[in-house]
């Protein structure tokens, strides 16, 4: 059932960054085409593609996350003999799972101080709380992703024990 709902999370994900991806290539267009023109609702697409970017980020980072994708010291760690690898990655893992951790309660708060002070933005009017949530969001799902590669590693360490 775990994984089931792991599976649907994922879709989402990858739905969500599909959908901003091509909502900002197309303000990003009509942002281009509108300087040109001189039209005036120029400002509401900077923000759009603001706020779309900072989503994005967010989502991403969790999906490479999810696919192994985030350790840019892979290469140095294949390198190491197997057995210092899962080491390595647990540690790698374990500092993930503490940094995500603390992003995601310090995000948390931001977001609620910004709730109680009403803020709006300029252009579009809507609540900052709502485009900030992003980050909390988005940091527990890095969260949750790192916990499960922790696991496994405990899992490989338990199996390699035992055999």
């Amino acid at each position: 059932m775990f994984k089931t709902i792991l599976k649907g999370m994922n879709k989402v994900e990858e739905s969500i960054i599909i959908a901003l991806l091509g909502a900002m290539t197309i303000a990003a267009f009509l942002q281009v085409v509108g300087r040109y023109a001189s039209l005036p609702f120029i400002s509401w697409l900077e923000e759009i593609l603001r706020y779309s970017f900072v989503l994005v980020t967010l989502f991403a980072g969790a999906v490479a996350v999810r696919k192994k994708a985030h350790q840019g010291v892979g290469i140095l760690v294949n390198l190491l003999p197997k057995r210092f690898q899962i080491y390595v990655n647990f540690w790698s893992n374990s500092v993930s799972i503490i940094v995500c951790m603390a992003l995601a309660v310090i995000s948390f708060r931001l977001v609620v101080k910004i709730q109680a002070i009403h803020q709006v933005t300029p252009s579009l009017g809507l609540p900052v709380w709502l485009i900030s949530s992003a980050l909390p969001i988005g940091f527990g799902l890095m969260l949750l992703y790192f916990s499960i590669l922790l696991a496994q590693d405990i899992s490989a360490f338990i199996k390699k024990k035992e055999s």
